[in-house]
């Protein structure tokens, strides 16, 4: 059986109530509230009735019930007019659908992949890089621009591929670079002699 606790005042209307708990200063009716959309009680606390913070029973009385404002926004794509609940949307739907261009399936992307993103999942992207040829020309390219001269997403946006392929090549090198220093470093051969007691 539960702690019972002895009647006192309801600091809020001055009622005599007896507490569920060892911290209750309001009482009961003090405490209910009603949800402004469905009308459903709702039995809080002194707190949040004061801030105001209670006033739907649900996320969903929640959605229905806040309003939203909307914003003309002019596409930068397009230069059709659109509206959004987001202040900061730019572009409008039209200009964020997108083909794949591995199977064809029409996506929406945000704002800022518009231009860049081609591919709707991962392996439809993996799928798409594989018949990406890299010549003499690129891969001498990525060696005298990277990383001093240019950064991974402006060599994407240079050779029109993702940033993970250009990660992917870039590591290639780096280990190739590795293996060419390793093999023809004096101080290895050096240290290699010397350790064979040639």
């Amino acid at each position: 059986m539960g702690k019972t606790y002895k009647p006192k005042n309801c600091q809020n209307c001055g009622e005599l109530f007896t507490p569920t708990g060892a911290t209750n200063t309001w009482c009961e009716s003090c405490r209910t509230v009603s949800c402004q959309v469905c009308g459903k009680k709702i039995i809080t606390s002194p707190s949040r009735i004061k801030s105001g913070q209670v006033k739907f029973c649900s996320k969903e009385c929640m959605l229905q019930g806040r309003a939203y404002p909307e914003y003309e926004i002019v596409c930068p794509g397009c230069g059709k007019t659109f509206t959004s609940q987001r202040k900061h949307s730019k572009y409008c739907l039209e200009c964020r659908t997108i083909t794949c261009a591995t199977c064809g399936k029409p996506i929406v992307v945000r704002s800022k992949f518009v231009g860049k993103a081609k591919y709707c999942s991962v392996e439809c992207h993996d799928w798409g890089q594989r018949g990406r040829e890299w010549s003499e020309q690129d891969i001498e390219f990525l060696k005298n621009n990277y990383p001093y001269s240019m950064r991974i997403r402006e060599l994407a946006e240079h050779f029109e591929v993702s940033e993970s392929t250009i990660n992917r090549m870039v590591k290639k090198l780096v280990i190739y670079r590795a293996i060419m220093v390793q093999a023809l470093s004096p101080n290895r051969v050096h240290l290699l002699s010397a350790k064979l007691g040639q």
